[in-house]
């Protein structure tokens, strides 16, 4: 298929950045997704996002495509309730009729607009709770605003965030992205042809949620420091040590193994410190790395078992991270002030 034929089949969009070798497109009207990241290979454009087909595709829960933002937490807050500071809240379902992923993804944002300059193609957005948008208190019970900016600077997508507590009382956060990519990677190609490759060291068993943690060095195919098959991967379906049960591969990893954030921090860390994961295709020659600034400790593998897609949900915490917090377990939640701010960036490179 030519370039101009593979670029006419567009994803749903409503803002579009381009640079000579890749492009990127956003929908603020619907969670601010990534539902398109494709680049160029020779005459070729090389999908590395899958893309839903169409805007009621999209919208389903759950979903499989593009890269859907998790905030104020990713993955679940067991049972819809959770404890900080000594009380007890209960939040609303989303989409999915769980408490899960948060809710910026479920909703639209505003302020929405691109621009250009000589460090890329630029889009930004902004959701807020409280005020105009008090409704939305009854899916997380803090007011907040989070903006995001998007950067596309040659084959290298990099998201900018920023969360401020804009209410009276100290609130609790979480952050996680969930970008599902093809496999195969390469059109024609195998899923033998890729490995997943992370920098954690430590993997947990017992569950997601409830009871004592159990961490252990990951071993055999579950160790993915030294890159592992993406169809090995795939082949432990139904043997995850998640405890869930669902058929899914659903691993749990992180690469500091008390989890510990520093409450409230607001500095940005440029380009040192987090969590890192690839997926190479090694026929092909083409890597695509997920990167993130030092908050981002916790890696969940995901594959539905009836899509052609792997995810890695790269967060700031674990799975109902306020209540672990509430009982003294490693949770990575993050902790503002009002008024106080948290930075952070993840970024998808594409060599």
């Amino acid at each position: 298929m030519s370039a101009c034929a593979e670029r006419r089949e567009e994803p749903p969009a409503e803002l579009r950045l381009e640079q000579p070798d890749a492009l990127a497109a956003l929908t603020p009207s619907e969670g601010f997704w990534c539902t398109q990241f494709r680049v160029r290979r020779g005459d070729e454009w090389v999908r590395i996002l899958a893309e839903p087909p169409t805007w009621e595709a999209l919208q389903t829960r759950p979903t499989f495509y593009g890269n859907p933002l998790l905030f104020p937490y990713p993955l679940s807050i067991a049972d819809g309730t959770f404890t900080y500071r000594g009380k007890r809240y209960t939040v609303r379902s989303g989409k999915e009729g769980r408490t899960i992923h948060g809710l910026v993804r479920d909703n639209a944002w505003t302020d929405a607009h691109t621009w250009r300059d000589a460090d890329g193609a630029h889009a930004r957005a902004t959701i807020a709770t409280g005020g105009e948008s008090a409704d939305l208190l009854a899916f997380f019970p803090f007011p907040f605003r989070f903006t995001v900016t998007y950067t596309l600077a040659g084959t290298a997508l990099t998201s900018h965030y920023e969360a401020t507590n804009i209410g009276e009382e100290p609130m609790p956060l979480g952050l996680g992205i969930h970008p599902y990519f093809p496999v195969p990677l390469v059109p024609g190609g195998e899923p033998s042809d890729a490995l997943v490759r992370s920098d954690v060291e430590r993997m947990l068993r017992g569950g997601l949620q409830g009871g004592q943690d159990e961490w252990q060095e990951p071993q055999g195919v579950l160790d993915l420091r030294a890159g592992q098959r993406v169809d090995a991967l795939m082949a432990t379906v139904g043997q995850a040590p998640s405890g869930t049960g669902r058929g899914s591969l659903l691993l749990v990893y992180t690469q500091r193994p008390d989890l510990d954030t520093d409450a409230g921090r607001t500095a940005d860390t440029d380009d040192s410190g987090g969590l890192t994961w690839s997926l190479i295709d090694t026929v092909h020659d083409l890597t695509v790395d997920v990167e993130s600034s030092d908050d981002f400790g916790a890696l969940v593998v995901y594959a539905p078992p009836t899509q052609h897609v792997i995810s890695p949900v790269v967060s700031t915490c674990l799975s109902d991270a306020f209540n672990r917090a509430a009982r003294g377990q490693r949770s990575g939640m993050i902790e503002l002030e009002p008024g106080e701010t948290w930075r952070g960036w993840t970024r998808i490179v594409v060599s």
